[in-house]
């Protein structure tokens, strides 16, 4: 069982403000200069399969160089937490955790997510989704 959750209670319970899918970041015809981060997989309503979902944080010209240098953190930890090496993204994390102030608690998530299948792998076709 999942829940399945708007767009909109998805941006409330992670806390962010825009939520977007990886196929708009994709189809942006500006994304060199948009700053967004890949916050991980979710069920939304009306959908069978999990749908990867990013947070837009601004623009290069409108977000901070901790916040830039935060995603592209996070976003390293999160492909390294997908391939399985938990260890390597438990440091990211760790290390995201001295920067960001707006989503300890989600990054938290990951941390013990990695903590947990480090000590008992998940199986083999695994999908990791954010808790909602």
């Amino acid at each position: 069982y999942q829940r399945r959750v708007h767009g909109q209670q998805a941006n409330k319970h992670l806390n962010t403000y825009l939520l977007v899918t990886k196929e708009m970041i994709e189809d942006s015809k500006t994304n060199s200069s948009i700053v967004s981060r890949f916050l991980g997989q979710i069920l939304l309503k009306g959908k069978s399969l999990p749908t990867s979902i990013y947070e837009i944080l601004g623009d290069t010209s409108s977000t901070t160089e901790y916040q830039q240098m935060e995603s592209k953190l996070y976003s390293k930890a999160m492909e390294h937490f997908y391939n399985r090496q938990f260890m390597e993204s438990l440091k990211l994390f760790d290390e995201c955790l001295k920067i960001e102030t707006q989503h300890p608690k989600f990054i938290s998530y990951f941390i013990k997510c990695c903590k947990d299948y480090h000590r008992l792998p998940p199986p083999v076709d695994w999908i990791e989704l954010i808790p909602n």
